[in-house]
């Protein structure tokens, strides 16, 4: 039986998920869609230059694409000060997550119908989640959701306000 590369699922043949959302963000990293930030040699990084809900640039894209590649991973902003990111749907993080914001007064993270993150590790993460120097606000549902079993959570200098729920949920 040939031996199936790297990422390959052997009952099907096709490219597991994973594999398929790292050639997306070595692709958009390429492409300077995403551009990588400095740090250590197995860590990625992620620049967010976009306010939109999704797309190239986005907090979701760069979450993704962080989803992607195994390890932690860590997210800045460029973007106009202040901002406001609206989400439309949760984000869902699979893997150990740096999010280094601009400031409190700089950024803030609203989603208006439910949750901000979802922390959700799967089978290959720890779903471990740091965030810095940045406002959850005006959320639906709580504001970050932790599925069992969840890595830990640090928050340093967030201001979590208006959640319709819990600001945290375990």
């Amino acid at each position: 039986r040939k031996a199936q590369p790297r990422f390959m699922n052997s009952s099907t043949g096709r490219r597991s998920r994973r594999s398929t959302l790292l050639v997306a963000a070595t692709v958009a990293v390429a492409a300077g869609v995403l551009t990588p930030a400095s740090g250590p040699a197995s860590a990625a990084g992620f620049v967010v230059t976009s306010t939109a809900n999704s797309g190239p640039g986005t907090l979701r894209d760069a979450v993704q694409s962080a989803n992607a590649v195994v390890g932690s991973d860590t997210i800045t902003f460029d973007l106009p000060n202040p901002s406001t990111i609206t989400l439309t749907n949760n984000i869902t993080i699979t893997d150990d997550l740096r999010i280094e914001g601009p400031g409190q007064s700089a950024l803030t993270l609203t989603n208006p119908t439910t949750r901000v993150f979802d922390v959700d590790p799967g089978p290959l993460g720890t779903g471990a989640l740091y965030v810095d120097s940045l406002t959850i606000a005006d959320t639906g549902s709580n504001a970050i959701v932790f599925t069992s079993p969840a890595g830990d959570v640090e928050l340093d200098d967030v201001t979590i306000a208006r959640s319709a729920n819990h600001a945290l949920s375990v």
